[in-house]
């Protein structure tokens, strides 16, 4: 991106100036000091989901059976064990 400053037109050089200075903002600036001080201001809270969904709302994901296999491979048919549901 930084390569836009060596154009000769006006405006396509401000926006590789823009464009620049905004990754170097970003990568010196929010990525060493903002986003880890946001860590420790957040705590626990910041690393979401915490609890895994199985715990939280008693489920788990459908178990699915394959009746049988086609010869390249593709299943034919599927069918939910009884008890289950699709979502």
């Amino acid at each position: 991106m930084l390569a836009l400053l060596a154009s000769t037109v006006t405006s396509v050089a401000q926006i590789g100036l823009t464009v620049g200075m905004g990754l170097l903002i970003d990568t010196l600036i929010v990525r060493t000091f903002v986003l880890p001080s946001m860590v420790v201001l957040l705590g626990r809270w910041f690393w979401w989901p915490s609890v895994p969904l199985e715990h939280r709302i008693g489920r788990r994901a459908p178990v699915v059976e394959v009746d049988r296999v086609a010869q390249d491979g593709l299943a034919v048919a599927v069918r939910m064990p009884s008890g289950t549901s699709s979502g």
